[in-house]
């Protein structure tokens, strides 16, 4: 995962991703993060760079001010990249086969 810098190793971008928390109580930014990576992970992904936030604000309780709540809800886009150079990445492996 990137969130400073790009990965100086040959990559493509492959998606978009996103992740958010799903309550006001609940997911904290790491655990949100921890999602978006598992997420690119299952998509196949090498890795991610975390681009900015995807926070939506929400809120409830009627039409007085005493009632009433707003919260934050914190979420993450992030571009889903795969490695150019898999060699780099997998120290002696061999080519891959390509069957036609």
């Amino acid at each position: 995962m990137y969130t400073a810098s790009r990965p100086e190793r040959p990559f493509v971008e492959v998606g978009l991703i996103e992740a958010q928390q799903n309550t006001i109580y609940g997911d904290g930014a790491v655990t949100v993060l921890e999602k978006l990576r598992a997420h690119a992970a299952e998509q196949g992904c090498d890795a991610i760079i975390v681009t900015g936030s995807n926070d939506a604000v929400v809120g409830g309780g009627g039409g007085n001010a005493a009632g009433s709540w707003i919260a934050t809800l914190h979420g993450y886009r992030a571009s889903c990249i795969m490695y150019r150079d898999w060699q780099w990445i997998r120290p002696g492996a061999s080519a891959p086969v390509v069957s036609r």
